[in-house]
């Protein structure tokens, strides 16, 4: 029976990971066509080392960093959203 519960909570744990990084591609996707949008080049770096992201103060994720502020934290965020982080 303790295996059991173990097994299930590693796949809850799986499906959680992968809804995760689902949202971490939608949210580059959004930003990525927020700066197409005003001809604007940008170079996205994805931290997955949670001890850094808590540097930024970011409790829930995805988060959004634009030049070392943070301008988002937790769900996706709107494409005018963004639009107003890149064009600040």
């Amino acid at each position: 029976m303790f295996s059991s519960h173990k097994r299930k909570y590693k796949d809850e744990e799986y499906q959680d990971t992968r809804l995760g990084l689902q949202a971490v591609q939608e949210k580059q996707n959004i930003i990525e066509s927020a700066a197409k949008e005003i001809g604007l080049e940008i170079e996205i770096e994805k931290i997955t080392d949670y001890a850094e992201i808590a540097t930024y103060g970011v409790a829930a994720t995805p988060g959004i960093v634009i030049d070392g502020k943070v301008v988002h934290a937790g769900g996706l965020p709107k494409q005018k959203d963004a639009l107003k982080w890149l064009q600040a």
